[in-house]
């Protein structure tokens, strides 16, 4: 009778080591999972703040070169550009799209 019951003894404690090292084992795939995403979330949170503060400074340079811009084309004036030398001339030669596939033309020829 001590012989079975210490077998039984044995056996469910080696029953209760084999589930706990499965729950460790379970524990720590899960801790890893975890670490991965809590890494991916705040490496994606850093790289949307540098996206946006690009942004941000891309912006501000459209605006003062769109500022720039009105200002300088608003001094322009033919007599302006008459007087630097520039006078008014023809395309000879231009290249459009048509909607026909694909055709392009050249001096009015189709190609």
């Amino acid at each position: 009778m001590n012989k079975i019951i210490a077998r039984t003894y044995n056996h469910t404690n080696e029953f209760r080591a084999h589930i706990t090292y499965a729950l460790f084992g379970m524990c720590a795939v899960l801790m890893i999972a975890y670490v991965f995403n809590m890494y991916t979330v705040i490496s994606h949170s850093v790289a949307l703040q540098q996206a946006e503060t690009d942004i941000a400074k891309v912006s501000e340079t459209i605006v003062k070169l769109d500022t720039q811009y009105i200002g300088l084309s608003n001094r322009i004036t033919p007599e302006l550009v008459r007087a630097r030398g520039m006078s008014e001339g023809k395309v000879a030669s231009y290249i459009s799209r048509t909607t026909s596939l694909g055709v392009v033309s050249l001096s009015g020829y189709e190609l």
